[in-house]
């Protein structure tokens, strides 16, 4: 086992450990519920419910400059600026409150793509990113007061001297200058109204600015939860429909996270320097239990993971147009697994060692030519490695598994250059490539080496024809990231299946054209429209894996047959997407609000068992979500309600075909916050007790050639869960 100085690392990081949240992940396959922490304002004087909203301007103030993270450029169509009396009516306690009323506008979190640059999310802090790949854009504005936020910026399309990092659109979220200090503490409470499991959680955190420093700590302890857990019945069936297993079944998970995480913003050698640091430690378990007339099954897995990174961004002004941008980043994690099987006398052990980590260094040039021309170019380094073992047993025996111990290793190197250019007010340009080279080599149980070189070219044009309606056309080369998990063998000893891993995955590269309307209307309304289409080369979805018996009895002997991921050749992908902000006061609902999300996706692939046409495993071919909402200042709340159509998932796998459904989704809460300084929030989460369904066809071997030995249905009726949340601030 490769073994990483994860104690060095917590050690270095806790002189710059000064900021964060920690509340809580999801379990598995059920929708999601992460316990939120922010902060509440400090206090302006005068409550805002007493400021009238006003209209968002079409266009930012002066003053942008290449590392300053001031407004972008005045002469940008395409940059609409809210200011704090906009949001008035909400009576918001963050910046991630304020970006969540943006109209049109969908936060990105960001993603798991290749490097630093491919992660990034859609929200800018005073024109920057955080210099951290696990402290998420949405968690860093859930730490800003609202009353530190001077305003909003929503650039579209890129602005000369905005690092867009990559995105289409950005909330650009411009923080007050001044000396303030805040401390804010939030105690959260979730209550399984069912099993009445009552699941706690709290947090504190502390912001200083004294002059250009700033000053971040937060620490708490959450609650992550599976929120699909419930009672139900499993029932097998033969190829006739004949029942011949019936079970009742009843599941359950949660953990408890753990996290701190810190930050300093601070001059240093004419430019300024921001470091931060996130430790973070948690545990899940979760049950599943069978039992029949003659047959009970449990089913308990237990896992613990501890992590920490540190990250530095220091920007300095290199001449009046001309700055230069630093990155580092140092992630280190470390975790283990184990699952039990008991079936009567029977029984099995699957257990799973992993340590991973990242480094990244990254520099950026930026010139700006003038107020509608820029150009950026840098280059990017990084090393990943994940060191797997995994071990499964059965009644004391020892099952071989096929690449069980397996460290991947990722060494690459990445070179861009972007120019973003508005010739005329009404049309903007950005142009670029990145060019990757990199290195994976695979070594224990499965020993190889390749290397690939992927260009990743970016074009973004942005109409802006009058300053409501803009039209956005995007064509770009991506590349995945790959899960280096893959590569390892798992076992799923719920449906007592073996996956192998796969040492010979490449990542997966799609090219995108995507064209998008959108148009703002009454004031805080807007409607977007978006379409894309991708080529896809080197699809990552289910294939099988063969391996000879070992030891091998008879050179006659099949080879045994393992479920893997694995690249299965092209394939396509369409998307339509629908985004509509509606306010309802010309509808005689004074400050309601309804937002509606739909997604219709459809893609095709050759299955490679099968040979015929389908679509890719996993992919949920449509959602629907709407949300409603109604600020009420006389009595200082909003509440609403939040519905979801669910999903369906199908898994195609060489012997079997697996598909999860989840029926629909209903919350509903209420947020009451009498003063600046403090909120109640009172949710009730799956009012409707929504049914998650998964059922499998399996087969005797390869679909195409084998008979189908059963049909199996479990279905789960989930828990209501009531959320209280206390939020207090001190000044």
């Amino acid at each position: 086992m490769k073994r990483a100085s994860l104690a060095l690392l917590l050690t270095a990081a806790a002189p710059v450990l000064l900021t964060g949240a920690a509340w809580g992940q999801t379990g598995t396959a059920g929708a999601q519920t992460t316990a939120p922490a922010g902060a509440t304002p400090v206090p302006t004087g005068r409550p805002a419910a007493d400021s009238p909203p006003t209209t968002p301007s079409e266009t930012a103030d002066q003053g942008a400059t290449p590392t300053s993270g001031q407004p972008a450029n005045p002469q940008s169509e395409g940059v609409t600026v809210y200011r704090p009396e906009f949001f008035a009516a909400s009576r918001p306690n963050t910046a991630l409150d304020m970006i969540n009323r943006l109209p049109g506008f969908q936060l990105d979190s960001g993603n798991s793509a290749r490097g630093f640059a491919g992660t990034a999310g859609n929200v800018l802090i005073d024109g920057k990113r955080p210099a951290s790949k696990s402290d998420t854009v949405d968690s860093v504005a859930s730490r800003i007061p609202a009353s530190r936020v001077e305003r909003i910026e929503v650039i579209r399309g890129g602005a000369p001297g905005i690092d867009m990092q990559g995105q289409s659109v950005v909330a650009n979220v411009i923080v007050r200058a001044g000396d303030t200090s805040q401390q804010t503490l939030t105690l959260r409470t979730d209550w399984l109204l069912q099993s009445g499991d009552n699941l706690p959680g709290i947090n504190y955190q502390t912001t200083r600015t004294a002059g250009p420093r700033t000053y971040e700590f937060s620490a708490g302890v959450g609650t992550s939860i599976d929120d699909s857990q419930g009672r139900g019945q499993r029932v097998r069936r033969d190829p006739n429909g004949r029942v011949i297993r019936f079970e009742t079944a009843g599941t359950e998970g949660s953990g408890v996270p753990l996290s701190a995480r810190g930050s300093v913003k601070t001059p240093f050698r004419g430019g300024e320097l921001r470091a931060n640091g996130t430790l973070e430690a948690s545990d899940f378990k979760s049950e599943q239990h069978f039992n029949a007339p003659d047959l009970d099954t449990d089913l308990v897995s237990v896992s613990d993971r501890t992590s920490g990174e540190i990250g530095l961004n220091y920007t300095r002004p290199l001449g009046e147009r001309l700055a230069v941008e630093l990155v580092g980043l140092q992630r280190l994690a470390r975790g283990t697994s184990i699952s039990t099987f008991e079936q009567n006398t029977s029984n099995s052990v699957f257990t799973s060692e992993v340590e991973s980590g990242e480094s990244i260094l990254r520099s950026v040039l930026r010139y700006k030519r003038s107020d509608t021309l820029s150009f950026e170019g840098g280059g990017e380094v990084a090393y990943n490695f994940r060191d797997g073992q995994t071990a499964l047993t059965s009644d004391g025996r020892i099952v071989d598994l096929p690449n069980s111990d397996v460290l991947v290793e990722e060494k690459r190197a990445e070179a861009f250059v972007t120019a973003t250019w508005r010739p005329i007010s009404t049309l903007g340009l950005e142009a670029g490539s990145r060019f990757e080279v990199s290195t994976i080599s695979a070594s224990g149980d499965a020993n190889n080496e390749r290397s690939f070189f992927y260009p990743k070219p970016r074009l973004l044009l942005t109409w802006t024809p009058t300053p409501a309606n803009t039209v956005r056309f995007r064509l770009e080369r991506e590349v995945g990231q790959l899960n280096f998990g893959d590569f390892v063998s798992s076992a799923n000893l719920t449906d007592e299946r073996i996956v192998a891993g796969n040492p010979e995955l490449a990542p997966d590269q799609t090219t995108v054209a995507e064209i998008t309307l959108e148009r703002r209307f009454w004031d805080k309304g807007a409607i977007t429209l978006a379409y894309s289409h991708e080529e896809i080369t080197d699809v990552i979805d289910r294939l099988p894996i063969r391996q000879r018996p070992d030891p091998d009895p008879d050179p006659r002997a099949p080879d045994i047959v393992f479920d893997a991921p694995g690249n299965i050749g092209d394939g396509t992908q369409d998307e339509l997407d629908l985004n509509l902000t509606l306010p309802l006061d010309r509808f005689r609902v004074p400050g309601g609000e309804l937002k509606v999300n739909l997604e219709l996706v459809s893609s095709e692939v050759t299955d490679p068992t099968t040979g015929e046409q389908r679509r890719i495993s996993g992919q949920r071919p449509q959602g629907l979500r709407v949300e409603y909402r109604q600020d009420v200042p006389r009595y200082k709340l909003t509440y609403g309600a939040t519905y979801l159509n669910g999903f369906e998932e199908t898994f195609f796998r060489f012997n079997e075909v697996t598909r999860i459904s989840l029926d629909r989704y209903l919350a509903f809460f209420v947020d009451f916050k009498p003063s600046a300084q403090t909120s109640f929030l009172v949710s009730l989460e799956n009012a409707g007790r929504f049914k998650l369904g998964r059922e499998r066809r399996v087969f005797a071997g390869p679909r195409n050639t084998e008979p189908l030995l059963f049909t199996e249905n479990f279905d789960t009726e989930a828990q209501q869960r009531l959320v209280l949340r206390f939020r207090r601030s001190f000044n």
